[in-house]
């Protein structure tokens, strides 16, 4: 490969013959435009040459003993600063590819000329014609043709246009369940699709469930274009949520047992469009229609002795009424990191978000979430992530705002060590504020006031974690110890936090038995296995300095690491 300029008036192309045949890639103007840099082999080794055009003399500027290279042996690994002068370029050593740079100070002093093309060329000395040994990679270099389809087997003329319809990928799992006892039967089930064109650019998924009634049937559809840059897509669905409680009562009709079934119903329809500046950034933006419908009723079931059932009736009971939100958000997203077994291990990730929403409820919600991964050495990485998500503009005790619950801090995927199954009642200090920042006379704060729990709970949470990551069991490429069939992580945190609604309720008081609304924070370890390149599953001991009580305790959670 040569170099060649092309002048743009007579379109007369003129061939600069360097090193003759060798290779002569990734040229690039110096800022004075006298001379240019370029990638050449022609030792057998790729380093970074200059030749100028003034007088043709040629000098070498680096001497990298496994040279200057991308990800193939053409790909581009040069670039020089169009004002300053300064050279970055990419050298593959330690199993991973890094990036140096010369300031032009550093360029000019150093290299030495070249005087004459190298006659040996070491680098490029093949092996012994006779090895002594067998090379399978000889062996297949001298027999190209083996394990290819005969010549003539797929012909030009026997070609057919892409096909760029829908196929099905795969089915999910179905489900079927029917059951039956002395208070009815029962009936439910589920199954989800995904189809696809060949080149994966268009996707089209659907779900659908039954449990029991037709109020709780429900689905979901989206479709995703990825054909062009800029992507695009719709969904909606209808997804019922049910919870049931049983009592005991009486009334004109005698002793029953009753079943008070409460449904949630959440409608959407919405679309999205995403734009990528680069592989690593892009912007995206939402917009659409959700509506959230309740439904009460009890069912009660009149007993005779012996718990004999002789009679049923159904009731509806007065619920919230619906909400009708408009929602649109736009947000800009970032992510250069690169993804170990279990977790990020180099590079970084943000999303800046703004949302809005109109109708019943009013209110902003805005998302910072940043995270960067130091990759330490090769096999230790220190990670820190910080994170805001909060709602604004509402104060969030009007009757409507009820439906819309607090955010919990305590989820393991944010501050470990608060999980909510963890949680005894002998811990809990009497709290001088209420979960989630509602009027103590409301009927959702919570009932039996314990502010370790409370203290979790608010529309707006900060969120600060740090965390040492070490690859105990992997390849040899990556890990400590080489077992690539239940690759482990090893990890050290911290996490941190805070919950609020109303801001004059905070206490930053590092205080660990307080019944204020103060930050909490946790310490520990943790170690995450990639199971069957499946799933992630992470277990932590942890030790949450605001629950004395409570102390050291195991946690489990299906996640990948942050």
């Amino acid at each position: 490969m040569r170099l060649a300029f092309l002048d743009l008036d007579s379109r007369d192309i003129r061939v600069l013959d360097v090193f003759g045949e060798a290779k002569h890639i990734n040229p690039q103007y110096a800022p004075d435009g006298r001379s240019i840099y370029f990638i050449s082999d022609q030792d057998g080794f790729s380093d970074i040459y200059q030749y100028a055009f003034d007088t043709g003399d040629v000098r070498r500027i680096t001497t990298v003993v496994t040279g200057v290279s991308g990800i193939t042996a053409n790909s581009p690994a040069l670039s020089v600063a169009r004002n300053t002068g300064a050279i970055v370029f990419s050298v593959f050593d330690e199993f991973e590819f890094h990036i140096y740079n010369l300031d032009a100070a550093e360029a000019n002093a150093g290299g030495s000329d070249v005087l004459a093309l190298s006659p040996e060329r070491p680098g490029r000395l093949l092996p012994p014609a006779r090895p002594v040994r067998s090379s399978r990679v000889a062996s297949y270099l001298g027999d190209p043709l083996t394990g290819l389809e005969p010549e003539g087997t797929y012909r030009a003329e026997d070609a057919v246009e892409y096909d760029s319809s829908l196929s099905l990928d795969y089915l999910g799992q179905p489900t079927l369940g029917v059951g039956t006892d002395r208070f009815g039967s029962y009936i439910g089930g589920g199954a989800a699709a995904f189809f696809s064109d060949m080149l994966g650019n268009r996707q089209l998924g659907v779900a659908f469930q039954a449990n029991g009634t037709f109020k709780d049937i429900g689905g979901q559809a989206f479709y995703l274009n990825q054909e062009r840059r800029l992507n695009w897509g719709v969904g909606g669905g209808r997804i019922p949520f049910l919870q049931g409680f049983t009592f005991v009562g009486q009334d004109d009709g005698g002793t029953f047992i009753g079943l008070l079934r409460e449904r949630i119903f959440l409608t959407q329809a919405n679309g999205l469009v995403a734009y990528p500046f680069s592989t690593t950034r892009r912007i995206e933006a939402s917009a659409g229609i959700t509506r959230w419908s309740f439904d009460r009723e009890v069912e009660k079931f009149y007993t005779a002795g012996g718990g004999v059932i002789f009679d049923r009736q159904k009731q509806s009971l007065p619920a919230f009424d619906a909400l009708n939100l408009f929602e649109s958000s736009v947000a800009l997203v970032g992510d250069n990191s690169f993804f170990g077994f279990t977790s990020p291990i180099q590079g970084g990730r943000f999303r800046l978000e703004v949302g809005q929403t109109l109708g019943t409820l009013d209110y902003t919600t805005v998302t910072i979430d940043y995270r960067r991964y130091f990759a330490i050495d090769r096999n230790l990485t220190f990670a820190v992530r910080g994170l805001h998500l909060g709602r604004y503009g509402n104060d969030f005790t009007s009757d409507a705002s009820r439906v819309i619950r607090p955010f919990f801090l305590g989820f393991e995927t944010l501050v470990r060590g608060y999980a909510i199954e963890s949680f005894r009642s002998g811990e809990c200090t009497t709290s001088t504020f209420t979960a989630g920042g509602l009027d103590p006379g409301d009927p959702f704060a919570s009932t039996s006031p314990c502010a370790e729990f409370d203290r979790l709970l608010g529309h707006r949470i900060g969120v600060a974690n740090a965390e040492l990551r070490v690859p105990f069991l992997g390849t040899e490429r990556f890990g400590l110890v080489n077992f690539p069939f239940l690759p482990t992580e090893l990890s050290v945190f911290t996490d941190a936090g805070l919950a609020w609604t109303d801001f004059g309720e905070v206490d930053f008081s590092f205080d660990r038995r307080s019944g204020n609304r103060t930050p909490v924070v946790s310490s520990g370890f943790a170690m995450r296995f990639n199971i069957l390149g499946f799933l992630v599953l992470q277990g932590y001991y942890a030790y949450p300095w605001q629950r004395p009580e409570r102390g050291w305790h195991w946690g489990w959670v299906l996640s990948p690491g942050w």
